[in-house]
């Protein structure tokens, strides 16, 4: 199967730089880019957390950006990155935000709205 890497080069209020980046199979990079869908469409934003005190606010659809940028790894590419320093490295922008507590609130409030909706029905 197929990898990609996705990196992660971005700056907070010129006093930040985060760096980092991720590695994800054909899988779960076509999952990634559907999960921001809805996000994309409600004009979502989540606040990420760096630093001790810090936050940076990110858009669903820079997200999206970056991983149309994904960099289609050889399998000896994959395989030297993923033994020396795992799936992830450093600051990865996707990974951050799609944990973020703001996602997950984001897809609970869906998940209610939709079982409200059936319980009308």
């Amino acid at each position: 199967m197929k990898q990609y890497l996705i990196k992660t080069s971005t700056n907070w209020a010129d006093e930040i730089d985060l760096h980092g980046w991720l590695i994800l199979d054909e899988e779960d990079l076509a999952a990634a880019k559907k999960k921001l869908q809805p996000m994309i469409d409600d004009g979502f934003h989540a606040e990420l957390y760096v630093g001790t005190n810090e936050e940076i606010q990110v858009d669903a659809d820079e997200v999206l950006t970056e991983l149309k940028s994904a960099i289609e790894l050889t399998p000896e590419e994959a395989h030297t990155l993923t033994k020396f320093f795992g799936l992830s490295y450093g600051f990865s922008l996707y990974d951050r935000f799609i944990r973020s507590s703001d996602v997950e609130d984001f897809y609970e409030e869906i998940e209610e709205k939709k079982e409200a909706e059936e319980s009308k029905n």
